[in-house]
């Protein structure tokens, strides 16, 4: 007989292995192994499904991945970082509104939470709701320090760089949209960012 809590922690373990080492189809593969085990596995918890979710999304494959953030939401449904990883697919998607509908419900979860707020912000940059975007980052950048702001820019600022790396790779001229005006939300949003002025 398998014992399923010993199958389920190594096929865990080696999965985790392989995304801290970047290896996100090998990753893949483990958690697929690990959820055949038994559909039921109490052992799946929402934590497995979100980082399962994670390597999905990091290989651009959105709806996947919030089929795995969905069954995270389904064993918990206050899991906030299943909320906000199916925020951040939508927004990639280009799917703005509901993006912005599930950073809410993942605030209503965590209030303070700094990335949704500011996934907030881009989406409301995305949308062309600047007057909206800035009212918050205004408000963010007072109650934020330094050293977080500046650790804020030097994560969206390495963003903006892989996204960028990712247009020769997209699969027709709708992605290079989505792309391109994504970039241009973060480029004006380090902008503001970045003024000395509050906003």
């Amino acid at each position: 007989m398998v014992d399923l809590e010993f199958e389920a922690d190594k096929y865990s373990i080696v999965a985790e292995r392989y995304a801290n080492n970047g290896n996100l189809p090998r990753a893949h593969l483990k958690f697929t192994k690990f959820a055949k085990l038994n559909p039921n596995n109490p052992f799946l918890d929402p934590f497995t499904y979100c980082r399962w979710a994670e390597c999905l999304s990091l290989q651009y494959k959105y709806p996947e991945a919030i089929k795995r953030y969905q069954r995270a939401i389904q064993i918990n449904p206050k899991h906030f970082k299943a909320f906000n990883g199916w925020g951040v697919c939508l927004l990639k998607m280009g799917k703005y509104d509901d993006a912005k509908q599930k950073f809410n419900r993942a605030l209503e979860i965590s209030p303070k939470d700094w990335r949704t707020n500011l996934n907030i912000i881009i989406v409301l940059l995305l949308k062309g709701n600047e007057k909206e975007a800035l009212e918050l980052l205004k408000s963010f950048k007072e109650e934020a320090n330094y050293y977080r702001l500046e650790g804020i820019k030097a994560e969206f600022q390495k963003e903006w760089m892989k996204i960028e790396d990712r247009i020769p790779k997209a699969k027709n001229k709708e992605e290079v949209s989505l792309i391109e005006e994504y970039i241009k939300a973060i480029r004006l949003f380090l902008k503001y960012l970045s003024s000395k002025q509050n906003t």
